[in-house]
């Protein structure tokens, strides 16, 4: 899910957390045609944390704001985030 035209300082969330493993699937679409999703490998994200802890983190406004492009494509800067993490580990 690496964007190649992406600037190396903005991420995006699935850059961010954690991506477990999923088998392949495979189902029936509306039109009646058999469909097969390829097997997903896990992946460590930037931050050690689950998708749902991520978005838990962000939509309870702990975590820094995104930069919104569009309705719905949204970055963070890497900076932002490692200011975040340098300020947790501060309160701990």
């Amino acid at each position: 899910m690496e964007n190649k035209h992406l600037p190396p300082s903005l991420m995006r969330g699935p850059n961010i957390f954690n991506i477990s493993q999923k088998d392949a699937v495979c189902y029936v679409n509306k039109r009646g045609e058999l469909v097969k999703r390829g097997k997903q490998e896990a992946r460590q994200g930037y931050l050690n944390i689950s998708r749902a802890t991520f978005y838990r983190l962000v939509n309870s406004g702990n975590f820094p704001k995104p930069i919104s492009i569009g309705t719905k494509i949204k970055f963070w800067r890497k900076e932002d985030i490692d200011a975040w993490v340098n300020e947790q580990a501060s309160k701990n």
